[in-house]
């Protein structure tokens, strides 16, 4: 592991105790998923190589959390929330680091979508009961994520035949709609789904892949009962939430999630453009090294 990921986890680390402190404040839920969860399974704390904190949360305590953060954070952090960065598709926010920097390369180019070292804050959504209405529900979510991309971003930056066609069929939209128009739509047809009254739940920020699990569900579709309740788990110097049902999750999202991977993937899964862990990203900006 490099100096400089390990100087990344440290910050993030702070970011991660920050949020904590929010939500055990105001007793809100949060998860964390993906990498971040099987660190905390396997090695209580970041997998060596990893560079990012994942923590996902039942919708509803996603957006209280972003109602008191705005009250409760310290000068140095702040959210970035989509529906003031245009250039930013992803469907979720994040907690920064505004001391610093760290550009990765698809937002070159956009000082929208320039941030801090940061951690991602996802939602969970609840489900319409029976299998027909999910998987119609994970395809109205992927379809909205595809065009939420498209609707952000010039045509030349669509990437494939599809990704163009898909521009060309929004063009009515964006010129009546603002560029949060798909994120809102996501968050207005599921956010009205009872967390826990559904049986099964979506991570809404992610396109599912076109294959079944072995339990016929998809891969961005999981059961609420894994959800339903926090266990602590020891994370570095501090404890971190992890799902009840996180062993037949994991399984689920990542298979022999306990096994490490070969030597030549342990790598960081962002490529940086740039990093600065003593130097914000604002003040870069404003000296026009950043364009």
């Amino acid at each position: 592991m490099s100096n400089q990921t390990e100087e990344i986890q440290r910050v993030e680390l702070e970011l991660f105790k920050e949020f904590k402190r929010i939500c055990d404040a105001y007793q809100l839920k949060y998860f964390s998923i993906g990498g971040t969860c099987i660190g905390a399974v396997r090695h209580k704390g970041f997998i060596p190589w990893d560079d990012d904190i994942d923590v996902a949360m039942p919708y509803q305590d996603y957006k209280k959390f972003q109602e008191v953060a705005q009250k409760e954070l310290p000068d140095k952090y702040s959210l970035y929330i989509p529906k003031y960065h245009k250039h930013w598709f992803g469907n979720f926010i994040k907690l920064q680091n505004d001391c610093t920097t760290f550009i990765e390369p698809f937002q070159d180019g956009y000082l929208d979508a320039y941030t801090g070292i940061n951690i991602d804050i996802m939602p969970i959504y609840g489900m319409p009961k029976g299998r027909l209405l999910q998987y119609f529900a994970s395809l109205v979510c992927d379809s909205l994520l595809f065009f939420n991309e498209r609707h952000r971003l010039p045509f030349c930056e669509q990437k494939s035949r599809l990704q163009e066609i898909g521009w060309v069929i929004d063009a009515p939209i964006r010129m009546f709609c603002p560029f949060n128009f798909y994120i809102e739509v996501i968050e207005k047809l599921f956010g009205k789904y009872s967390f826990d009254n559904s049986n099964k739940v979506i991570f809404g920020w992610r396109k599912r892949p076109s294959r079944f699990h072995k339990n016929n569900t998809y891969q961005n579709i999981f059961y609420y009962d894994d959800f339903k309740e926090m266990l602590k788990c020891s994370f570095e110097d501090t404890s971190i939430a992890i799902p009840c049902g996180y062993d037949r999750y994991l399984t689920m999202d990542f298979g022999e999630y306990m096994e490490l991977p070969p030597i030549d993937k342990r790598i960081p899964g962002h490529k940086t453009k740039m990093v600065d862990l003593k130097k914000s990203y604002k003040d870069y900006i404003k000296e026009g090294i950043l364009k």
